[in-house]
């Protein structure tokens, strides 16, 4: 049941702090955190409702007003100053924690956790600074007008209605203007946010086996029954967030198009259970992931929306900090319940059009000038409006409480297949500058062979890590550096997150070839991610499985599974490192590599060799100082 009340907009300036998290246990091992609910605390919004506080309070604007008359007034920070209306429609909703939209109470369900906080901070200047990343200085303004969206092919914003799913809305929107931006696809391009949502939730093991075991799944909380209907506790109600959608992401799984049984339901009913296959059925898949902190790197925000088209973030949302005269939002709590997309800003924007927030002090917030222009999930038609694109001050305190992620997308074609074994996204740093993975190449599809054309890791905790990748092929099992070394890469990161590294010179491998890749970095604490399985969040589960032989740490001088050198009271899981190969046939025969097995010296070309055709080996041109050729190992596994 909702009421309506008038009262003045100019007294709006108090707002909602949901929940707060606390951090506890400084003894606990690295990775494990505690999260504590505290108890809702509502702020007072005006005198005229004191009494009425419990209900919870959330503005509207009249549409039509926000929406700019001619192509002059598009950009709204130009336009003339207006008398700020003396009167606003306020909506009185009966519980917390939703907005309110022109088709109805959307619930805001982006969901808190640490890993979401505090990237760390990359100061590139002594390497060139942002501007090294760059051909031309930043400008004071982008994407500021619904003009300049347009000339770049952004497609139009969506509408989440019914459903808490701002979280998937908000990755799906980097991943279309990520494919636009690229020039893989144009404004008509489409990703299912519903899939996403969905098989985050319901979990499938993907198409190599290496995710085995790997689960996210719904948590209960007092009260609920979970399930996958609308009368229960859902996938799509739940809510998320970023840190943990881009790990989703980047298994290949979620982003795909919006077609057949997993269109978005704007219905109050959830549809039938998609099938498995639509997992991983991508149209795109995740490349790069960029964390940013927005305290500290507010310029390499510009760029990698410069660069990318948009980042993705979370705010806190309460009506009762909109201004609807300048279509602007500034909120002063860090807490944060909604994800968003920042596709612009302007610099120029001025601190006066927000709703002003005054504190004990006396000191008015914000202070300065600048905001960032923000794409929300609240309608399909593009306007300037909160339920679609509107001015988030720079100063925000709940955008700047999180990171700011910048997600690159591929088309799915660019690989055939993903080689990994971390398909859970509770993650933590692994602690050891040097790890590995060890695959068997599987030779799906028909081919005989695979190409391994590149290598990714995250690096969540740390910036700018040099780090080395070597690829080595016919490895012996549980000896990562055993066998032929193949590809040697070296670079360094940039900000934390996600990065896949193409490899310099491609390596061929045939079907059932063992290969590993290592991953070492230098600095302390600078180290590749490492899965567990973790449940005590209080919204959601996270399980995780490793097989003996997948996974290394290197440790006190030896090769060790992780599980033997910390997390004893987790579940921990394999190393974050993939490795993408395209299929190959060569000439419709099998191609037979001679590799020298630490041979100092001498090299021989390799054979094609039809099936069922026999052939005389070549004789060793291979030579080992302090070993003699015995003969060649011709067993399926070299």
């Amino acid at each position: 049941m909702q009421k309506r009340i008038k009262t003045s907009v100019k007294r709006m300036t108090a707002g909602l702090l949901a929940f707060a998290l606390v951090f506890s246990g400084m003894n606990m091992p690295v990775g494990a955190y505690a999260e504590e609910l505290l108890s809702d605390e509502t702020s007072i919004v005006s005198e005229e409702y004191e009494s009425s506080v419990s209900e919870g309070y959330f503005v509207t604007e009249d549409v039509s007003e926000s929406q700019p008359e001619t192509e002059d007034e598009a950009d709204i920070t130009e336009a003339d100053e207006t008398e700020e209306s003396e009167e606003e429609e306020i909506i009185l909703s009966e519980e917390e924690g939703y907005a309110s939209t022109e088709d109805g109470m959307i619930a805001l369900t982006y969901m808190d956790t640490p890993g979401d906080h505090n990237a760390p901070a990359y100061y590139p200047s002594s390497k060139g600074g942002v501007d090294a990343l760059r051909s031309t200085p930043l400008p004071s303004k982008y994407n500021s007008t619904l003009e300049e969206l347009a000339e770049q092919s952004y497609p139009n914003t969506r509408q989440q209605n019914p459903w808490g799913s701002c979280w998937a809305h908000a990755a799906m929107a980097t991943a279309e203007i990520s494919m636009i931006k690229q020039g893989h696809a144009n404004s008509s391009v489409d990703y299912s946010e519903f899939a996403l949502a969905y098989f985050f939730y319901n979990t499938v093991e993907d198409p190599l086996g290496g995710t085995h075991g790997d689960k996210t799944e719904l948590k209960a909380q007092s009260g609920e029954t979970l399930g996958n209907t609308s009368s229960t506790m859902n996938y799509m109600e739940r809510g998320g967030n970023n840190a943990f959608t881009w790990r989703a992401l980047a298994t290949w799984m979620g982003a795909t198009e919006e077609k057949g049984a997993v269109v978005y339901p704007h219905s109050s009913s959830l549809p039938a259970d998609p099938a498995d296959s639509y997992a991983y059925d991508d149209a795109a898949i995740l490349k790069d992931v960029r964390i940013y902190n927005p305290n500290t790197n507010r310029d390499g925000v510009k760029e990698a929306i410069r660069q990318s088209g948009a980042v993705a973030g979370s705010i806190y949302w309460s009506d009762g900090f909109y201004n609807s005269t300048y279509n602007s939002y500034y909120n002063p709590n860090t807490s944060t319940n909604h994800a968003i997309t920042i596709v612009g800003w302007d610099d120029d924007f001025p601190a006066s059009n927000f709703e002003q927030w005054t504190d004990s002090d006396g000191k008015t917030y914000p202070e300065g000038n600048g905001a960032w222009l923000v794409r929300n999930s609240w309608s399909e038609t593009p306007r300037f409006s909160r339920l679609s694109y509107l001015w988030l001050s720079y100063e925000d305190k709940s955008i700047n409480a999180g990171n700011l992620y910048q997600q690159i997308f591929v088309p799915a074609s660019t690989y055939d297949n993903n080689y990994q074994y971390d398909g859970c996204v509770e993650t933590s740093g692994s602690h050891r500058n040097k790890v590995a993975n060890i695959f068997t190449i599987k030779g799906l599809a028909g081919s005989n062979a695979e190409i391994l054309k590149a290598v990714s890791f995250s690096i969540s905790e740390a910036s700018d890590v040099p780090y080395t990748i070597k690829v080595y092929k016919n490895v012996e099992a549980g000896k990562p550096e055993s066998g032929s070394l193949a590809a040697t890469v070296s670079g360094t990161t940039t900000y934390a997150g996600y990065y896949t590294v193409d490899l310099d010179t491609p390596v061929l491998m045939a079907r059932n070839t063992r290969f590993s890749v290592v991953v070492e970095t230098e600095g302390d604490n600078k180290c590749v991610d490492v899965e567990f399985g973790y449940t005590g969040h209080t919204w959601i589960s996270f399980s995780c499985d490793s097989s003996d032989g997948e996974s290394f740490v290197y440790s006190n001088d030896k090769w060790v599974e992780p599980s033997s050198v910390f997390f004893s009271s987790y579940s921990v899981g394999n190393i974050c490192v993939k490795a993408f190969t395209k299929d190959a046939v060569v000439d419709g025969k099998y191609r037979i590599c001679f590799d020298g097995n630490g041979s100092t010296s001498g090299s021989m070309a390799f054979l094609n060799v039809s099936p069922g055709e026999e052939i005389q080996l070549s004789a060793n041109k291979f030579e080992r100082k302090g070993w003699f050729f015995k003969g060649w190992n011709t067993d399926p596994d070299g």
